[in-house]
């Protein structure tokens, strides 16, 4: 199994209430509170990078691909930030929508199912868009010219990505060489670039494999693709395929033609 050929429905069923993937999660990411469960290869450092931006009070965050929307609703929370929360993933909207409600954050808050490429939101709607690995599953172009489209001037993009590599043609058709080319041609300016380790994800799905027999009592069949998405991960480390993990932050500037 790999990202391409992931059913992100089913795995987010499976997670939202697994006592095993929250306890494996939080072995990698220690610092988040106990009700931020996040998907993949979040880790500590990929948090606080986003917080280091100086987003004012009442400001909104756009985050594209936001799962079950606990990291999106931390870092909203500490900035004192609005917040609408972007997947496909119906099962995803509807538990993101849930933890705000149930954090009391519900009205500054929002989680709507809809395409990142296309969000519907207004245009300059955005003091801040962040996204943890969820833009190699959109079209670069499209999306880069959305993340263009719904910034503010001078509003920042934050975000972790995976490019590829590789000779051959990559195994998700929306993977590309470098996004640097596809967000300067929307209008925004690479403000920094930094290639993180690839194999930070390890201790999350070594932690999954540890809790397999609690997974597989928890969800039954349903905890199957997590749980070879994750042995996967472990058996062929990201380090040994030809994929480059990214750390980018764009910004748009005061006037653009975007």
């Amino acid at each position: 199994m790999d990202d391409a050929t992931l059913d992100f429905d089913a795995i987010y069923a499976t997670i939202v209430d697994s006592a095993a993937y929250r306890a494996a999660a939080h072995e990698l990411v220690r610092v988040l509170p106990e009700w931020v469960v996040p998907f993949g290869s979040m880790t500590p450092e990929d948090a606080y990078r986003v917080l280091a931006f100086p987003l004012m009070p009442g400001e909104t965050i756009v985050d594209l691909g936001c799962g079950l929307g606990g990291p999106s609703i931390w870092i909203a929370g500490l900035f004192g930030a609005k917040l609408v929360g972007v997947d496909l993933s119906a099962t995803a909207i509807a538990a993101a929508n849930a933890l705000a409600e149930s954090r009391g954050v519900s009205d500054p808050t929002r989680f709507i199912v809809a395409n990142g490429q296309a969000t519907r939101l207004p245009g300059q709607y955005a003091g801040a868009v962040i996204s943890f690995d969820a833009l190699p599953f959109m079209d670069a172009a499209t999306v880069a010219r959305e993340i263009a489209r719904i910034l503010q001037p001078r509003g920042y993009l934050m975000c972790t990505l995976t490019e590829w590599t590789g000779d051959e043609e990559p195994p998700l058709a929306t993977m590309v060489r470098s996004y640097d080319p596809y967000f300067e041609a929307a209008g925004l300016v690479i403000a920094k670039r930094m290639e993180l380790d690839p194999d930070r994800g390890l201790p999350l799905y070594r932690g999954l494999l540890a809790r397999e027999a609690e997974l597989r009592a928890e969800a039954g069949v349903a905890a199957q693709p997590l749980l070879d998405f994750a042995r996967d991960q472990v058996e062929r480390p990201r380090s040994t395929r030809p994929v480059r993990d990214v750390y980018l932050e764009a910004r748009r500037p005061k006037t653009t033609n975007a």
